[in-house]
């Protein structure tokens, strides 16, 4: 497969030379942006300190995007916004659909989350339980507006928001006057199937100044552009050095196109009750359903192409059970399909008394994931040493994760502008249940006469004659007549915290901030198991120690399985200091302080399978035994921070900027297990985060807008200068012309072009291959469109160039993988408010 990532000072090129011909064909320019009705982001409220104030006032680093500029911009899911974000990265690339965000390099694909990820005041976030946890992200439609908290949000947003926090504003219930919003779109994607949404939202009084309602509905289709097909396999270089040329590839049949297609519904409804003028109760339920049709987050380079928009992947379709062939019956479906849903309900009440404000939230959130993979290379090659998977052999596997929460947050806060003294406080009390599950089915391995290299042992020892080579080496039966793997963990966790911060004004301009949480957090981890692969009493062929043969399935080597549980309780204190001065009514500058944590967790033990590789990194018990730990600690940062936000020249100049260290403290972190593929968790290294990130938004004449947006972070363990894996990258650099003009009385036309850039992230892989096949990336997205009144049409070119560089790339042997953008999407964009 051809590289290619264009060259990056081409690509800077042609986007300056954009905006220098979109400035050229339209002048003179006849409206400014803000004239027509467009949001500057100084002047958008949020409420990331739990009090709405313009994000310009905020004495914190926040990216915002409110409905208007995510249309403007095409966003259609939270990987966008990540990706047009410095300081966050989204790390989508696992096996089992679990995600990543790291927020200024805090990130660990192991644990309880670092980032904190919340609906209006409801977090959703998940922590890693089995092998398929992954929290769930609202679709982006009819938002208000979404809030990126960088930076840790201990004291307002508890556990889970180390890195910091993001939130999904949604439009709230009117009183007083309707509103709505309608969406549909259609496009195209090179060499694949197309893609298509549509959706609507209303809203307005039902009793004028007392109860109000909005309700949407949502669905979108995203057409795939990978293709599942059968091929002929045979290895030309065994190194892998050669990467895409490795592996021959011959397609020998259609097989399935277009199989990672994605389909979102979501439905809306919130009522508002409002008795007095100062008091209002805002019930509210949102759901979401997601079906995915691949599991599979990258395609083989060997039988792609992306000159021809070719991404493709080996279909290992199951034969029918053979015993004299050695294929097993199987249960599991032959597919890789997957399903998402969650459910948010949340009640809502404020009441203003006089110069207080009291805010009572109370919800339950439900989300529930089921996702097949395709598991046969690993165990063809990996487990029975095959040159590649054998005809009509299969190994699948479903995960399974489910998550129930009740939340309730209680809050009282000072209203009165002006006063020497701002303070809000509160308490926060959280219960949560969730399971995750895994089962694994492989047809082959029944019947198989070699794991690991070790041979042959049909009648031999442990159990002797009448007994297969699988009997021997794993010394327990297969669930049924091809599962090797079954784990059912489950978390049980309940929280209180309360919390406080007050903003002091000594002196006229001056703002000093003192905040503090305190958290206590109880968790009981429980694990059952089954299945030959987890028989921690697994003989692999060793001799009887009690005569000739032993008896299978009791004595010396009678199965057993992982189960039990444990239990802890954990406190913690996270402070917050601050302070900000007002140069004049645009200008500040503000610095802090700050702690953030994560709890702990219990973990699931690893397949026997493992055993090896453990000792080879030094896990082992007293007696030198291999083991893992049942639990790991909570881990912490301390960030601290300065930054200016500043509006220059009547506003035609914006510059938002920041400057920060991170002190990460008892990591938790993944732990690879040579041999068996497996990692574990454990509390280890400390690490340090330098960087700086920048926001300068130009007007250089009416109708213009030139936005720069720049990241840059250094990431690194404290005892080495190994870089953190999925922290993110270096640098990421987002650059944007917007012009827009009347080009009729009553029509607006704009035209708009993003470029995005981001850096290699070395710390993904420490295989040298792998790290000499890293590429940077580079995004071009454009847009053209008409404003007539309420009425919104554009078109749309997403991915330009067509650029398709290697995102996280990996190799297992001689098998390269890798994800990419996807292929250059043309469509239409149709939108309507009023």
């Amino acid at each position: 497969m051809r590289k290619v990532t264009t060259r990056r000072d081409e690509l800077l090129c042609r986007c300056a030379s954009a905006a220098m011909v979109i400035g050229l064909v339209t002048a003179p320019a006849i409206a400014h942006a803000q004239e027509s009705g467009d949001e500057s982001d100084q002047s958008i409220v949020v409420t990331a300190t739990r009090t709405a104030r313009a994000v310009n006032e905020v004495p914190i680093s926040i990216a915002v995007m409110t409905q208007q500029q995510m249309d403007d911009m095409g966003i259609k899911q939270f990987a966008d916004i990540a990706r047009l974000t410095p300081g966050v990265q989204l790390n989508d690339s696992s096996s089992s659909g679990r995600n990543n965000i790291a927020i200024r390099g805090v990130a660990s694909s192991a644990g309880a989350a670092t980032t904190g990820i919340y609906i209006d005041d409801v977090p959703i976030q998940v922590r890693q339980v089995g092998y398929a946890s992954g929290t769930g992200f609202p679709v982006i439609f009819d938002l208000e507006r979404v809030e990126i908290l960088r930076g840790p949000q201990g004291t307002l947003f508890g556990a889970g928001s180390e890195g910091g926090t993001i939130r999904f504003i949604q439009v709230e219930p009117s009183t007083t006057e309707y509103s709505g919003y309608a969406r549909a779109e259609g496009s195209l994607t090179r060499a694949s199937e197309g893609s298509y949404e549509g959706g609507v939202a209303f809203g307005g009084p039902i009793v004028e100044d007392k109860i109000g309602f909005r309700v949407s509905a949502y669905y979108r289709r995203d057409g795939g552009w990978y293709d599942k097909v059968p091929a002929e396999l045979a290895i030309l270089d065994a190194t892998g050095v050669s990467r895409g040329d490795a592996v021959g590839f011959t397609q020998t049949g259609e097989g399935e196109k277009n199989i990672n297609w994605q389909k979102t519904y979501a439905l809306r409804a919130a009522l508002k009750l409002q008795p007095a003028e100062d008091f209002s109760i805002t019930p509210s339920v949102f759901y979401q359903d997601r079906k995915t049709g691949s599991g599979q987050y990258g395609f083989w380079l060997s039988g792609s192409d992306a000159d021809d928009g070719r991404f493709v992947y080996p279909d290992f379709t199951a034969a029918a059970a053979n015993p004299a062939a050695g294929i097993a019956s199987m249960t599991l479906p032959d597919t890789e399909e997957g399903k998402s849903n969650m459910l948010v309900a949340a009640v809502n009440s404020e009441w203003d008394v006089g110069d207080v404000s009291l805010y009572l939230t109370t919800s339950y959130l439900e989300q529930n994931k089921d996702q097949l993979y395709d598991y046969t290379t690993g165990y063809e090659i990996g487990y029975m040493g095959q040159a590649f998977a054998r005809d009509g052999a299969r190994g699948a596997s479903i995960y399974s994760d489910k998550q129930k929460v009740w939340t309730s947050e209680f809050r009282i806060q000072s209203s009165k502008p002006d006063s020497f003294i701002d303070w809000v406080a509160g308490v926060f009390y959280s219960r949560s249940k969730q399971k995750s599950y895994q089962y694994i089915e492989v047809n082959t391995m029944l019947y198989d006469k070699n794991y690991f290299g070790i041979g042959n042992l049909d009648d031999a020892a442990p159990f002797g004659p009448g007994y297969s080579t699988f009997d021997n080496i794993w010394g327990a039966p297969m669930i049924g007549e091809s599962g090797t793997y079954l784990a059912n963990a489950s978390t049980k966790e309940s929280q209180i915290a309360g919390f406080a911060q007050v903003d002091i004004h000594p002196i006229e301009k001056l703002t000093l901030t003192f905040g503090a949480r305190w958290s206590r957090n109880e968790l009981t981890y429980r694990l059952d198991s089954s299945g030959p692969e987890n028989n921690l009493n697994a003989p692999y062929g060793a001799a009887c120690p009690t005569g000739p043969y032993c008896p299978y399935g009791e004595g010396v080597f009678a199965p057993d399985y992982p189960s039990g549980g444990v239990s802890g309780t954990e406190r913690a204190f996270t402070p917050k200091i601050g302070a900000s001065y007002e140069l004049d009514r645009n200008n500040m500058i503000y610095a802090s302080a700050s702690k953030g944590y994560r709890n702990g967790g219990g973990q699931i033990p690893l397949p026997t399978a493992c055993d090896e590789g453990l000792i080879q990194i030094g896990y082992v018990d007293e007696n030198g035994n291999p083991t893992i730990p049942s639990s790991y600690g909570s881990d912490s940062v301390w960030s601290y921070e300065i930054g200016s936000k500043n509006r220059l020249f009547g506003g035609a100049v914006n510059f938002d900027g920041a400057g920060y260290i991170i002190k990460w403290d008892n990591m938790q972190s993944n732990v690879s297990v040579p041999i068996c593929g497996y990692a574990f968790t454990d509390n280890l290294n400390s690490a340090t985060v330098k960087g700086v990130e920048f926001t300068l938004d130009v007007m250089p004449t009416e109708g213009l807008n030139l936005t720069a947006n720049v990241g840059y972070q250094h990431t690194s363990f404290n005892d080495s200068k190994a870089s953190i894996a999925q922290a993110g990258p270096p640098w990421k650099v987002v650059l944007s012309a917007d012009y827009r003009r009347e080009v009729t009385p009553g029509v607006l036309g704009y035209a708009r072009v993003d470029y995005s850039y981001t850096d290699k992230i070395i710390g993904s892989s420490s295989d040298t291959l792998v790290l000499a096949a890293l590429e940077d990336s580079e995004l071009v997205n454009a847009r053209i469109g008409a404003r007539f009144n309420s009425v919104d049409v554009s078109l749309f070119a997403n991915n330009l160039l067509d650029a398709a560089p290697l995102i996280n790339p990996s190799r297992s042997r001689y098998i390269w993988q890798a994800s990419t953008f996807r292929p250059r999407t043309i469509g239409i964009t149709a939108s309507y408010r009023y």
